[in-house]
């Protein structure tokens, strides 16, 4: 099992106890097309992206937002660059300037929405060889798979035959594509205030420092802990979040984490379910009436899992996952969504 996998144990349950589930707009889904990747959410919205090679740490992205009056987006980005120093396409010998894109304090990032993007991704889908070019530095970038990516992402929006349609375009009118799913609603608790801090927080409970999991987790990594590693938060008049630290890693630091009572009683491991998995121990973990899980795949941290769990009235329930499963130069903010909320 990969890292990113190992770590990336995924949220609707709570001090053992299972939270409701929010109806689903729409089923995530990840496929492959031969040098591409395609990511939908639950909410429709599709990325298919692809690396580059034997240059910089580059990408290709591409965005196709759910919904009869979306548009495309095509971005490109080189890790540590600056968009300044110029990032081109160059698709069957020709050229194509995009304009910068977002700043990113990781990447330089270029962009093309709209018509520009279409025809770009006309270009792509008809084209041969394409290149990326950083600031002098070539790389290149297969095509090989973007014609079937697009194409199920048409397929999977309801765009086939529409004039909305990124690849096999039609007559078909705008309208005939569905609109875009209902996202589901989280029902957040209200915050409250703590008399205690992170770093004057009470006595941790005996029976949290010797519960199986810790020495379970410490077994199966066997990597030193760093000082006592405790984490800790109120979170409500009557509820504790308690984090021991299991492992720490070049670039990974692992805990198990504990619900318990205002009195540090009734222990509870808290496991938490994301898209695909369950979370056990938790990567590089903020805690507090949120709970985010940050796995890096590797300590450039252009790939891994992002996750974060929000305190509702039936425990913890899964307000975001982005996971960017190949390393290829790509920021955390630009990774694939695999889950949102409203």
């Amino acid at each position: 099992m990969s890292l990113i996998r190992k770590l990336a144990l995924t949220g609707l349950i709570v001090a053992g106890v299972a939270a409701a589930s929010p109806s689903v707009a729409a089923d995530p889904e990840t496929r492959s097309f031969r040098d591409w990747r395609v990511v939908c959410d639950n909410g429709g919205d599709c990325v298919a992206y692809v690396g580059a090679t034997g240059g910089p740490t580059a990408f290709v992205r591409i965005a196709m937002p759910a919904g009869p009056e979306a548009e495309p987006e095509v971005m490109i980005g080189a890790w540590g660059q600056d968009p300044d120093s110029g990032l081109d396409l160059v698709i069957d010998g020709a050229p194509r300037r995009l304009a910068a894109g977002p700043e990113s304090e990781w990447a330089g990032v270029a962009q093309a929405r709209g018509a520009e993007a279409r025809q770009l991704l006309e270009a792509m889908a008809a084209g041969d060889d394409m290149t990326l070019s950083v600031a002098g530095e070539t790389a290149a970038v297969s095509l090989s798979g973007v014609s079937a990516a697009l194409l199920w992402i048409d397929e999977r929006q309801g765009r086939l035959n529409t004039v909305t349609a990124l690849i096999r375009r039609g007559n078909r009118p705008a309208s005939m594509v569905p609109g875009s799913p209902e996202l589901p609603r989280i029902r957040a608790r209200p915050a409250s205030i703590s008399q205690f801090t992170q770093s004057d927080h009470p006595a941790v409970p005996a029976e949290v420092l010797a519960h199986p999991s810790v020495a379970d987790c410490r077994r199966d990594w066997g990597e030193p802990v760093n000082g006592d590693g405790i984490l800790y938060a109120e979170v409500g008049p009557s509820m504790r979040v308690w984090g021991v630290q299991c492992y720490m890693a070049a670039y990974n630091a692992g805990h198990v984490l504990f619900v318990t009572d205002h009195r540090g009683r009734n222990v509870r491991p808290l496991v938490l379910s994301g898209v695909d998995e369950e979370v056990e121990v938790f990567t590089n973990v903020d805690i507090g009436w949120s709970i985010v899980n940050n796995v890096r795949g590797r300590g450039l941290g252009d790939c891994g899992v992002i996750q974060v769990w929000t305190l509702a009235v039936r425990g913890f329930e899964l307000a975001s996952e982005r996971r960017m499963d190949e390393c290829w130069g790509m920021p955390p903010e630009l990774w694939p969504a695999l889950w949102r909320t409203r």
